[in-house]
């Protein structure tokens, strides 16, 4: 699996244009945007305490959003080699 493929393209073409291709996010972007929004229910609004603590939370949510996006790409692609 190509973690730098498209997640859902799609071509469109209009009744006057050539055939167009839309690519969106990467299956990467994809997985760990779905992370994220995971990992932001389970956290709540309470973590909120101060400011200093608000940004280190957040860039550690985003890196752990990447590594859980990044691990579900290996697993995938073990099983497309059996």
């Amino acid at each position: 699996m190509n973690a730098e493929q498209p997640a859902y393209p799609f071509a469109f073409q209009g009744p006057t244009t050539a055939p167009e291709t839309y690519y969106g996010l990467t299956k990467r972007e994809y997985f760990a945007a779905m992370a994220m929004q995971g990992i932001l229910c389970h956290k709540g609004i309470s973590w909120k305490i101060s400011r200093e603590k608000e940004v280190l939370i957040e860039l550690t949510t985003a890196k752990d959003a990447i590594a859980e996006a990044d691990s579900l790409i290996a697993e995938l692609s073990k099983t497309e080699t059996k």
